[in-house]
């Protein structure tokens, strides 16, 4: 198994359509790839850590190199691995709500706060997605 672990701006002038057109065209590719993972939205920046082989992985993030909806990218960990820590999520979550004080806000922090505590077992890789989700949620947007 082979995970990438990559941060990146978002374009200024990205809007919600586009968001929700990644997020959507990234599950369908990923269930057909046998991508799994898990991807974040937020005060305009995405990061992401992807699980495949290494061959459709590299093929994916060319791709996203190439994606004009996001720019800075920051490529943070690359590894083999023996197992996924995101099975079952072919794309876990995108999140787009800049307002801070939401309800909306607060529970998806809380809960991907919750959820990256409560792994058995992490691998550097997905250590150090959940630590950098962890540093970007607790931004002001």
């Amino acid at each position: 198994m082979y995970k990438l672990v990559y941060q990146s701006a978002a374009s200024p002038n990205i809007t919600s359509e586009d968001i929700r057109n990644i997020s959507e065209t990234s599950r369908l590719f990923n269930t057909v790839n046998d991508i799994t993972g898990f991807l974040i939205y937020y005060n305009f920046t995405f990061l992401q850590i992807l699980e495949s082989s290494k061959p459709i992985l590299e093929e994916l993030f060319f791709k996203i190199k190439q994606d004009n909806r996001n720019y800075n990218i920051q490529t943070l960990y690359e590894s083999s691995n023996e197992e996924r820590t995101f099975q079952d999520w072919n794309m876990a979550y995108s999140y787009n709500d800049l307002s801070d004080n939401s309800v909306e806000s607060i529970l998806f922090k809380c809960n991907l706060i919750f959820y990256c505590e409560s792994l058995d077992k992490v691998d550097e890789a997905s250590l150090l997605f959940l630590r950098r989700a962890e540093l970007l949620l607790k931004e002001k947007g």
